[in-house]
């Protein structure tokens, strides 16, 4: 029975792309799409859009992939105009030589990533949340807020929206998940709750968040959520080979 699938937050570990790959044993019908953050962090960003790109993976734009893309447009025009200065605050060498391993291809294809999709009747996927009271066509007006966004204000607006310095958050804001009101179940990434279990809001009108960033390149798992065409759900993980880099705060199994 054909599945829908969705991978979490890859950040370079390649090694453990194709482990879960293996695992999910992808058949005809089958569609994978990611959340996004292919890039920075582990140890081969580039090698991770290569696969999903030859293996016809479907994504949406991630806050890595996004920067990644406006820095090398940047520089492209610095590299035809000497006088003109590179805006962005440098990217970490290791970033440099990332962003240097993206073929052509690669660049095309993550330039064409959608904001968000929707996979199926009722679901869609975005990489770091949507804001509440707001349609569709006005969350797009947003766009580069919701590769970002984590916390909201009372008023439902962005608060310090990617601050990750804290697992609460900033003083006097909340989860976007914990406001959202859409009527569709929405699957993200971009904030790591726990190293093995995606986070699961209910809203109060019966729509669930699902987050299945579960911090591979911390040392966590790289999680994908499976879903067929009745509806059933399963997850499937792997245990990340070992901790790339540190989180910034500590992170619940």
């Amino acid at each position: 029975m054909p599945r829908t699938i969705f991978i979490g937050d890859i950040h370079g570990c390649l090694d453990e792309l194709e482990s879960l790959v293996r695992r999910l044993d992808l058949g005809r019908g089958d569609r994978v799409i990611c959340v996004g953050d292919f890039m920075d962090r582990g140890p081969s960003p580039a090698g991770c859009v290569g696969l999903a790109r030859a293996s016809g993976f479907a994504s949406v734009l991630g806050n890595h992939e996004e920067k990644h893309l406006r820095w090398r447009r940047h520089e492209q025009r610095r590299a035809a105009d000497p006088t003109y200065k590179n805006p962005m605050r440098s990217l970490h060498p290791q970033s440099v030589a990332d962003n240097a391993a993206l073929t052509d291809a690669d660049v095309a294809w993550l330039a064409a990533l959608p904001i968000v999709l929707h996979p199926l009747p009722g679901w869609v996927v975005v990489h770091a949340g949507l804001f509440p009271r707001l349609t569709m066509e006005q969350q797009l007006r947003r766009k580069d807020k919701l590769v970002r966004l984590r916390w909201l204000d009372a008023e439902g607006s962005s608060a310090a929206l990617d601050d990750d310095t804290a697992a609460d958050g900033p003083a006097g804001s909340q989860p976007w998940m914990l406001a959202y009101d859409g009527p569709d179940n929405v699957v993200y990434g971009h904030a790591v709750h726990s190293l093995s279990k995606p986070r699961v809001d209910t809203q109060a009108h019966g729509t669930r968040t699902l987050g299945i960033d579960t911090g591979c390149v911390f040392g966590g798992s790289l999680t994908a959520l499976l879903v067929d065409d009745t509806g059933r759900e399963e997850i499937v993980q792997v245990r990340a080979k070992r901790q790339y880099v540190g989180p910034r705060y500590p992170l619940a199994e």
